[in-house]
């Protein structure tokens, strides 16, 4: 098969590159967003946190997360400010109590509509004894309710790694996919990463010589092995 093209589903493309593990990807690839994101939208709750912790207005909380995002720009100015560091700092709260009052709170029906025919193919291969696993760098409270809201929960029990934490392996880090391949004892040469953005969800996995499938749709040329416009 030449970089790029495409075949059907999910359960094809297996068939075709003969993987033994698939790495998803979870954002705009397991779910796919109809517009806004949930990072687009958390200063909604960040702003309720501070309203609750502080007994301030709606105002004065705007202003504290103004001040926050501020005091915690980026290096890189593509990326928003780390809005977490300043409410941690300020509240005294730990990574995953910042991520319950934030990420945790979102509905995925609020993003993204729910997709059948991928919750389909995601059982068939797993009666067919394909080991399936989520790489994210997202906040697993968000992982654990988009897996539970899609109904594939029960699939990937166990078998979620998210990078949110600074101390643990993510993405773009090829050591992320590794540890997966190890823990289920299958060479990277039998493992398929699927994701939407070449550079941090397929790249560092075809630098272990593993098969690559991008979801896009946008219908053009990727290095990937494979494209599809949405898993199914």
């Amino acid at each position: 098969m030449e970089h790029g093209e495409i075949l059907t589903t999910l359960e094809d493309i297996v068939t075709d590159c003969g993987a033994e593990l698939i790495i998803f990807d979870l954002d705009n690839t397991l779910l796919q967003y109809r517009s806004t994101q949930p990072y687009q939208a958390v200063d909604k709750f960040v702003i309720e946190l501070i309203m609750k912790r502080d007994s301030f207005s709606e105002e004065q909380a705007k202003n504290i997360l103004e001040r926050i995002k501020e005091e915690n720009q980026n290096d890189n100015p593509n990326n928003p400010p780390d809005i977490s560091l300043g409410i941690k700092k300020r509240y005294g709260l730990s990574t995953d109590e910042y991520f319950a009052e934030t990420w945790g709170k979102f509905d995925p029906g609020d993003f993204a509509d729910k997709n059948e025919s991928l919750v389909t193919a995601l059982r068939n291969l797993n009666k067919k004894g394909v080991q399936m696993a989520v790489l994210t760098n997202a906040p697993r409270i968000w992982a654990q309710n988009v897996l539970s809201w899609l109904g594939t929960a029960d699939m990937f029990e166990g078998k979620l790694w998210s990078g949110a934490h600074k101390e643990e392996l993510r993405k773009p880090d090829p050591q992320a996919f590794k540890q997966i391949c190890d823990h289920y004892k299958i060479s990277p040469e039998k493992m398929l990463a699927v994701g939407d953005s070449f550079g941090n969800d397929l790249l560092p996995a075809e630098k272990l010589g593993a098969w690559t499938l991008i979801v896009t749709q946008n219908a053009r040329a990727y290095e990937a092995d494979y494209w599809m416009p949405t898993l199914r």
